[in-house]
């Protein structure tokens, strides 16, 4: 600051000797040029010095991953020492030294300023923006970028922007400036467009973006109507430099046109297409068509009222429309077919009505119909998993139908796909979290099986075993056969603990391959039911299948099923139905001959229980297709 003060009061001096002299007439001898030169002489010798003296903040930093703290190097130049260093960490602390380290409370950017000072007094300051990742915090690595599409010309409202998130929690929740709460935004005319996004933890990012004009554009043809009396004066408002114009006029006289501003009669009433050409003097065209509406002015209106249900899943709402305007009769047609001006007898949904006129004049009217929120929470997951086909073959797949809740859902696979169903699947353990638009949740565990070189002829299941043990992989032990009507098979279940080994004991009554299923239920709710399953043998000298063949007659028909089944049974009292995680999801009374209906249960394996009056029970399964 000396330096540029000794210069411009080194510059006024000369500016008041220069000015004097010429006021005072006094001629430019040797002693005033003398002068004059002095001052100049010190004028530059104040800006050479000036230049001298020269210095440039700057600095590099690195996150140690073991400790998280950031460390700070100076990497200033200058051509002097450096006495004093002033740093600001973005987060209201601050520090001194060329090199300084600093730990950050959160994950976040932060903007980072370094002020330097030189023994000569130049000061110096550099910022930057640093991203800072913190092991712990929820929000770490949330972040947001913007992508912009500029409007093709200046005022066309064809402009965009996408929302690229990554990290933090799904699903996010989008709120911009203009109202919107899509993850991208359209039709946007030039100008400044903000975003708050958030994630299922309460992470927050924000985002601003500007929409400009595409700058290679040269032409656009635009123009304006005004009638008077059944004559239509058409006005070219086009941008850039036009050399010709050529117009066509659905249903207009002339029918075509070159002039730039033309005028054209109808005959009839209507709505008619109206198009303009133009080229300018560099070869750029451009086209314009819009249609205009020839005749009285459509002042039709509509408006109403609509009325939620009362229930959930209830069909009690009703709409009540005003018509205004317009030139009666009036045509009315609602979107799900009626024809009336007031409906009723509505589910939840949105509606529209569209009415128009005799002469032609239309109006469109939106409503929604809400229905109350739950009490609680309910979601069904119904599924089917498919095996691999052959080891190593990478084709398995499970496919998931949900009901209940609240339309749209959400699903997040823990094999990170987002698709209501996955595919190309390995052997393994696959999670899916479902949410529905109320954020409504539900969990289901699956495992996809290893491909076999054997057909198992049954499968053997018993009710849950309750342990919360969280199942990384597992094995079968051991096999023994008891006796003629029980096998114990010794599971091995792994998990982050190591292996627990669990024995359980199965009923069966067909020898050689057979599928044993174990079910595995935490009793205090803290974990979903897991069903695992593997292929055992047994040996063919080990049954005789004599004692429960005569405990009860049992037939079930047909099996695979579609639609219904019939239980044939002596003396059967009840059956239940449970898919592979052991899930009641169907019970009924029956007698001796009963046909069970299954047309709404999804495509899979299931297990059917059939109760007796004597107090046992049986076990077989059924394929629904």
């Amino acid at each position: 600051m000396k330096k540029v003060n000794l210069i411009c009061n080194n510059w006024e001096r000369f500016k008041e000797l220069f000015v004097y002299e010429m006021n005072h007439d006094i001629k430019l001898n040797y002693t005033i040029m003398k002068k004059l030169v002095t001052l100049l002489l010190i004028l530059f010798a104040g800006v050479f010095s000036l230049y001298a003296q020269n210095c440039d903040a700057g600095y590099v930093y690195w996150q140690n991953p073991t400790t998280q703290e950031v460390e700070f190097y100076d990497s200033s130049y200058a051509s002097s020492q450096i006495e004093y260093y002033y740093w600001t960490f973005g987060d209201g602390s601050s520090g001194s030294g060329s090199s300084v380290t600093h730990s950050y409370s959160a994950s976040g950017y932060y903007g980072v300023c370094l002020d330097i000072l030189t023994s000569d007094s130049c000061s110096s300051s550099y910022c930057d923006t640093i991203y800072v990742n913190v092991d712990g915090d929820p929000c770490a690595n949330f972040m947001l970028d913007l992508a912009v599409t500029n409007t093709t010309f200046p005022n066309a409202a064809d402009g965009g922007i996408s929302a690229i998130v990554s990290g933090g929690a799904q699903p996010y929740v989008y709120s911009w400036s203009n109202g919107d709460v899509t993850q991208n935004i359209a039709n946007l005319t030039e100008g400044q467009y903000s975003i708050t996004v958030t994630d299922v933890n309460g992470c927050v990012v924000t985002g601003t973006a500007y929409v400009g004009a595409d700058s290679t554009f040269s032409c656009q043809a635009q123009y304006w109507v005004s009638d008077s009396v059944g004559t239509y004066f058409f006005y070219d408002n086009s941008v850039g430099d036009v050399v010709s114009w050529n117009w066509t006029f659905t249903g207009g006289t002339p029918a075509t046109s070159t002039s730039q501003n033309p005028m054209v009669t109808y005959n009839t009433n209507g709505a008619f297409d109206v198009c303009l050409e133009i080229t300018t003097s560099d070869g750029c065209s451009s086209v314009m068509c819009d249609s205009i509406w020839v005749g009285p002015v459509c002042d039709l209106y509509v408006f109403g009222n609509s009325h939620d249900v009362t229930t959930q899943g209830g069909s009690d709402g009703y709409i009540d429309i005003t018509i205004s305007g317009g030139t009666q009769p009036y045509s009315i047609n609602w979107s799900h077919g009626a024809q009336t001006e007031d409906v009723s007898g509505l589910t939840s949904g949105q509606y529209f009505v569209e009415v128009i006129d005799s002469e032609s004049c239309s109006y469109t009217a939106y409503f929604y119909i809400n229905e109350p929120y739950p009490d609680s929470c309910y979601l069904q997951i119904d599924y089917m998993v498919v095996d691999e086909s052959a080891p190593g073959a990478a084709d398995g797949m499970i496919d998931i139908t949900v009901s209940g809740g609240f339309p749209p859902f959400m699903y997040i696979w823990s094999n990170g796909e987002y698709t209501e169903d996955i595919s190309n699947l390995t052997s393994g353990f696959y999670d899916v979290l479902v949410y529905d638009s109320l954020y409504c949740q539900e969990t289901m565990n699956f495992y996809v099986a290893e491909a076999s070189t054997y057909v198992p002829v049954d499968t053997l299941w018993t009710d849950p075993v309750d342990t919360c043990i969280n199942i990384t992989d597992f094995y079968i032990d051991t096999v023994s056969v008891t006796d003629s009507n029980f096998v114990d098979v010794t599971w091995a279940l792994i998990d982050d603990n190591g292996t627990t080994y669990l024995t359980v004991t199965y009923p069966y009554d067909q020898t050689g391959y057979v599928t044993v299923t174990l079910q595995i239920n935490c009793p205090n709710g803290a974990k979903n039911i897991t069903a695992i399953y593997d292929v055992i043998e047994v040996e063919y000298n080990m049954i005789t299948g004599i004692e429960n063949s005569e405990i009860n007659y049992l037939r079930i028909y047909p099996n695979p099923v579609k639609d219904n089944f019939v239980v044939d049974a002596r003396g059967a009292t009840e059956i239940v139905i449970r898919n592979i995680t052991g899930q009641v999801i169907h019970a009924q009374k029956v007698n001796d001959e009963s046909v069970v209906e299954v047309g709404s249960l999804s495509k899979g394996l299931y297990f059917i229980t059939i109760s007796f009056d004597g107090g046992e029970t049986e076990t077989l399964k059924i394929i629904k297709n």
